[in-house]
């Protein structure tokens, strides 16, 4: 690209798929924190603030860089501009791909710390927003928002969308599937997983052998705090399987995947499902709805325990050919959706900001 750029990151790394787009740039890779670690400690807000600073004052050692670019909305970049310890003449730019906009939106977060983010997001230079959902959020964030924002996106690894391109979904187990990793509450609200597991049960009372797989680490406590009230029966048809390196194993039995998520703003196991043409449900608040738009906007719906049991009742009584038809269309949609394409994308994306 013929620029000299620094990808800051936080710990203990990016997102595989963040640090690809990134990769492709030419970028020098750092963590946000190099300096005094502070990211990943659980400190509080004022040895939080303290590291800001630190950090800031560290990134002098940065000012041979034309851009910077940020996974996720940090202070040290903009503080070190504000005090000139980077030049003006590096661009700052965002990549916003995590909760931190819904969780404003939503007030999940304290009054102070939306100011002081109000504050710090109109302060970059651009912002890369993962999907429509998120440009929309950061829009409702910051009304006046000063900073261009270019929406990017996310796909499948090559080797994996070979693996998934090999699964033909039989429709014959009633099995759903949900691919969300936590642990912890906020994580749990994030995901929406409190909605899927409540739906879930409210499903299984009209339809008994309807069974429920979730993939991704979850703690005991948020388990039990799931599955609360749930009869021996019902315990034993939900099954949280823990990580899994080989998500074929789950999707090629699955009958209908669901991802109703509060706030997620390009979650890439939807769009591995498309890919495998499992048909997938999603609230509207998840990014990927763009993706399924194409397809079916009935395999949208509110972040609603009783919508979502509603609509997964719909779809286990639909025909078996209009299931097949769903999981064409899906897959036709998802085509579009790849790390190929998402990488070019982004590099169109940085060639317009250098334009």
């Amino acid at each position: 690209m013929n620029n000299r750029i620094l990808y800051l990151h936080g710990r203990p790394s990016s997102h595989f798929l963040h640090n690809s787009l990134a990769t492709s740039l030419g970028v020098d890779h750092k963590p946000i924190d190099e300096k005094y670690r502070w990211q990943d400690q659980e400190f509080g807000p004022l040895r939080n603030l303290y590291a800001w600073f630190r950090n800031a004052f560290a990134y002098k050692g940065y000012q041979h860089y034309d851009y910077i670019l940020v996974d996720g909305l940090h202070f040290s970049p903009i503080i070190a501009k504000k005090l000139g310890i980077l030049p003006k003449r590096i661009t700052i730019i965002a990549h916003m791909g995590n909760q931190l906009p819904y969780f404003f939106l939503a007030k999940k977060i304290p009054f102070y710390s939306r100011l002081m983010h109000k504050w710090l997001i109109n302060n970059y230079d651009h912002i890369f927003c993962e999907g429509e959902f998120m440009r929309g959020m950061i829009r409702r964030m910051r009304p006046d928002i000063k900073p261009s924002l270019h929406v990017t996106f996310l796909g499948p690894l090559e080797n994996r969308l070979k693996v998934l391109h090999t699964i033909q979904p039989q429709f014959a187990t009633n099995t759903m599937i949900s691919i969300a990793t936590g642990p912890g509450e906020a994580r749990i609200y994030y995901k929406g997983l409190d909605i899927m597991c409540e739906a879930f049960l409210m499903a299984r009372k009209d339809m008994p052998e309807l069974k429920y797989y979730i993939v991704g680490n979850w703690s005991e406590a948020d388990i039990s705090r799931l599955t609360k009230g749930y009869s021996v029966e019902d315990r034993k048809n939900i099954f949280f399987v823990g990580h899994s390196d080989n998500i074929e194993d789950y999707m090629k039995n699955a009958d209908l995947s669901i991802h109703t998520a509060r706030g997620d703003a390009f979650p890439t196991s939807t769009v591995e499902a498309m890919h495998a043409g499992v048909p997938i449900i999603v609230s509207d608040q998840t990014g990927t709805k763009q993706i399924i738009e194409e397809a079916h906007l009935d395999l949208i719906v509110e972040p609603s325990a009783e919508q979502l049991a509603a609509k997964i009742r719909w779809y286990f009584n639909l025909p078996l050919e209009e299931k097949k038809e769903l999981s064409e269309k899906l897959r036709v949609s998802a085509s579009n959706y790849t790390e190929a394409k998402a990488i070019k994308h982004y590099q169109n994306t940085f060639k317009q900001i250098k334009s």
